[in-house]
């Protein structure tokens, strides 16, 4: 039986359960789909002979327990991580869970805000680096870089990949570009593509580095 958890609206008329089964939520499909065509035309679909909890139909998506949880929290509560101002920032399993759940059924004021959030942190232009600022947190910088690498393939928005592959190249080393490192609970590793990329890219960003920073041999010596 699936855990019960937040939010699970008593009035609630469908219950959306995570594709492991391990966490279940009470919604409304009037609220999920006022924001979302896809959910519009999945509970238009019948659902007849399926089970039920507490009386709701259910319905089962192939989703990450977490990422359901945020997504659905954020479309309940207007404050749940959401960027309003420029100083705030938000967690990056959020902007993760926003950029996939919202691709992937259509809920674009999600699906911004996560663009945002990466394009704030990962610009593709210098003056935009320059003056960045920090909107996603994470228990780890370099965990973060790797992380933020492979939304970016999987989401579609390679304007970002430029920066995150910088940063990983500054921030890993390439035994950490290989194997990976630690944050957010686990171990974050580049997917294999990511991976060849930034391992290929190694030596000749090592030697590139070497020769810009030339003139700093024998200052203070």
């Amino acid at each position: 039986m699936p855990q019960h958890c937040d939010p699970w609206i008593e009035d609630g008329n469908v219950v959306v359960v995570s594709a492991d089964d391990s966490k279940a939520f009470r919604v409304h499909r009037s609220i999920l789909s006022r924001y979302s065509q896809v959910f519009m035309d999945m509970f238009t679909a019948s659902h007849e002979g399926e089970s039920s909890i507490e009386g709701c139909p259910v319905v089962r998506l192939q989703d990450a327990a977490d990422d359901i949880e945020h997504v659905l929290c954020a479309l309940y509560g207007r404050g749940y991580h959401i960027r309003l101002v420029p100083t705030t920032t938000v967690p990056f399993p959020v902007v993760a869970a926003f950029l996939r759940l919202g691709k992937k059924y259509e809920i674009k004021a999600l699906y911004e805000e996560a663009r945002t959030c990466l394009m704030s942190d990962f610009p593709d232009t210098l003056p935009s680096w320059q003056s960045r600022t920090t909107s996603i947190v994470s228990s780890s910088r370099k965990a973060l870089a790797i992380n933020v690498a492979n939304l970016a393939q999987e989401g579609g928005i390679l304007r970002v990949l430029p920066a995150a592959f910088y940063e990983c190249l500054t921030q890993c080393s390439l035994r950490e570009l290989e194997c990976g490192v630690n944050g957010e609970g686990e171990i974050a590793t580049l997917t294999p593509k990511n991976r060849a990329i930034c391992v290929s890219a190694w030596k000749p960003f090592e030697n590139c580095a070497a020769k810009t920073y030339s003139w700093l041999k024998g200052i203070g010596s």
